[in-house]
């Protein structure tokens, strides 16, 4: 329960405030409301917040108030004004860009298989893709596993660590799905930017690739 100090407004006002305010008096360990009430301190009823649309109304707190005796806070709803909404969607275009460069390494997909989409594993899968397609520039033929000139089959690493072996084609193929990956991200987090009201859930998967 809180309380408020009549005379002055103070709220709210504490058991150990009123104790401060009075140094010379004893008062019990549990202060009972009708003590109080001698020393001009009462309790305050605290209104429940009502529902309201977060995107287009702002909720304001009346500050207690007395009516027929009995104190109580209370609450206003009014329409936000165009520089809170300004506001309001410059934080939420922080909050999509937030969401973006949390995706962009998150692992991906590939034909059925997931892969690391990290910094360091883009790079690779990057000049992977640039030696395959220079392979297949020479001649390298669907299901020939050692168009890189090794040994042993060429091969990569997914995410569970499995290895699996791809041809040129499919390694040059591997390289745009990671690079389209990316494009799919940025564009989805632009689109969202601008869509006209921001989506409040837009960190949901269905708005991302």
């Amino acid at each position: 329960m809180a309380y408020i100090r009549a005379e002055d407004l103070q709220f709210p006002f504490t058991d150990r405030m009123l104790k401060k305010a009075h140094p010379n008096t004893s008062f019990p360990a549990i202060i009972s409301d009708e003590l109080k009430a001698s020393y001009g301190v009462y309790p305050v009823t605290i209104a429940d917040k009502p529902s309201y649309d977060e995107a287009t109304q702002a909720i304001d707190e009346i500050g207690p108030q007395e009516v027929a005796g009995v104190w109580s806070t209370g609450w206003t709803i009014r329409d936000k004004t165009a520089e809170e909404l300004a506001a309001d969607r410059e934080s939420l275009i922080r909050d999509i860009k937030q969401e973006r460069d949390r995706r962009l390494p998150l692992d991906f997909d590939f034909q059925g298989v997931m892969y690391q989409r990290d910094p360091e594993s883009i790079a690779r899968i990057s000049g992977a893709g640039t030696l395959a397609l220079g392979a297949m520039v020479n001649g390298a033929q669907v299901g020939d596993l050692f168009w890189h000139g090794r040994e042993t089959p060429f091969a990569w690493i997914a995410s569970d660590d499995s290895l699996v072996t791809m041809d040129a084609q499919t390694c040059f193929a591997f390289g745009q799905a990671a690079a389209a990956r990316e494009t799919e991200i940025v564009f989805a987090a632009k689109a969202l930017r601008e869509m006209g009201p921001i989506p409040s859930d837009f960190t949901e998967d269905t708005y991302w690739p």
